[in-house]
């Protein structure tokens, strides 16, 4: 009787222990699904980003296009020299004086003025012309 009394013990700690092993085996299983959905997840993430970005990207060909249409239009400033009833003349830093018609009412000498030309499609810079002007602040 005492020998069937250690096999019922032995039994029962037996099944304690595949169950012991079994709770930590699926508690490992669980950390590891988890651990691979996260990384399933940013993957995902990730890839939807970057298609996102290629598909706001203009391809080569529109940006040659955009910039070809552009090409006649480039940037420069300077400091107005003089200021009439109804004409601005401000000088750029090269030393060309270009002179803009309208209403000077805002501008004064001494301004800095930054102002986008047109170039009349030559290459020349004699002909080109004021587009819009837009003042930069003033040197004292």
């Amino acid at each position: 009787m005492d020998l069937t009394l250690v096999r019922l013990v032995n039994k029962a700690k037996e099944k304690e222990i595949a169950q012991a092993k079994a709770i930590a085996y699926s508690r490992k299983c669980r950390r590891s699904e988890i651990r691979n959905w996260i990384l399933f997840i940013i993957i995902i993430i990730v890839i939807g980003v970057i298609g996102t970005m290629e598909l706001h990207a203009e391809p080569d060909y529109v940006i040659e296009q955009q910039a070809k249409e552009m090409g006649n239009y480039y940037p420069t400033s300077g400091i107005v020299t003089a200021v009439g009833e109804d004409f601005m003349v401000f000088t750029d830093f090269n030393g060309n004086e270009w002179e803009v018609n309208g209403d000077p009412e805002d501008w004064y000498c001494g301004d800095i003025c930054t102002a986008i030309m047109d170039k009349n499609g030559t290459e020349i810079i004699y002909d080109d012309e004021v587009v819009s002007t837009k003042y930069s602040g003033w040197i004292y």
